[in-house]
C-alpha cells in the first residue's frame, strides 16, 4: 500500500523538476519493493538503503491515516 502513495509522491515531484526528491523516492520505492516482509511503520522502513528521516515519516502517515499531504 505504502508504494502506490509513493509512486503518487515520486510522480509529483518529476512535475516539479525536483529531481532530487523524485529520485529518493525512486530508491525508497525500489527499498520497500525487494524487503521480503510488508512494512509496517516508517521506523521499520528506516532501517532499508535509500530511506531517509522524511520518507520514513511519510510512509507512518501513509499507513497511519491511508492519506499524504502534499
Amino acid at each position: 500500500m505504502a508504494n502506490e502513495q509513493l509512486q503518487a509522491l515520486e510522480e509529483k515531484e518529476k512535475k516539479a523538476g525536483d529531481i532530487y526528491r523524485e529520485r529518493a523516492y525512486h530508491n525508497a520505492i525500489k527499498s520497500i519493493s525487494i524487503y521480503p516482509k510488508q512494512i509496517t511503520s516508517g521506523e521499520e522502513a528506516r532501517k532499508l538503503k535509500g530511506i531517509g528521516n522524511s520518507i520514513s515519516t511519510k510512509i507512518d502517515e501513509i499507513l497511519k491515516t491511508v492519506r499524504i499531504s502534499w
